[in-house]
């Protein structure tokens, strides 16, 4: 619980922050005190004989430390004594420092491993139902997201006449010599004289 550093001193003194004593009573040179380990700290006030443990949300990875430090965002402490926060992962974020846990992206947003906000999916991109989870997929082809005003959780189908290719954010018009009879889809005209298509986008 205290300490007696010196010979011939006429009363022990409290152990400092972030150091305690061991063995109850001190002995008759002194009970030497000892830094606290990490994951641990000891403010300085009290009897001395113990530190404390860091909470969630805090870590510390010195010994002999008279404070915890705080989890930045985009990580988090998930239980107490930790010597390290932990990153958020994949798809998860956490805005707020001293967190214990990480928010998962809502529908149509993304983030990767660490992050302290969800971001949108990019154009030609999509999350939500569609794809059983948040993380982001390319639209089919046939489809496609622009990424700036569109629902980040859902892609728009091609209108006739058009197409696209895997993770578009734009249409193209069927080419020459190809119709669109179906959303999203172009065909090759057929075979004989009487079947053409020389305009694109039809």
């Amino acid at each position: 619980k205290s300490t007696n550093s010196q010979k011939g001193s006429a009363s022990c003194t409290t152990c400092a922050a972030g150091r305690f004593g061991k063995g109850g009573r001190s002995s008759k040179n002194g009970t030497r005190c000892t830094a606290c380990r990490a994951g641990m700290f000891r403010v300085g006030t009290g009897d001395g004989s113990t530190c404390d443990i860091c909470p969630q949300g805090y870590f510390q990875n010195i010994e002999g430390s008279a404070f915890c430090l705080s989890c930045l965002p985009g990580k988090y402490g998930g239980s107490s004594g930790l010597v390290t926060c932990q990153d958020c992962a994949e798809n998860t974020a956490q805005p707020e420092a001293n967190a214990s846990e990480c928010l998962p992206c809502s529908s149509g947003r993304t983030a990767s491993g660490g992050s302290a906000s969800c971001a949108k999916c990019n154009g030609g991109e999509f999350g939500g139902s569609e794809t059983g989870s948040t993380t982001c997929a390319k639209c089919p082809g046939g489809w496609y997201r622009n990424g700036a005003d569109d629902d980040p959780s859902r892609c728009l189908q091609c209108k006739l006449g058009e197409t696209s290719i895997d993770g578009a954010a734009e249409c193209q018009n069927c080419d020459t010599g190809r119709s669109g009879e179906v959303p999203g889809k172009c065909s090759d005209c057929g075979p004989g004289p009487l079947s053409y298509q020389d305009t694109r986008g039809q």
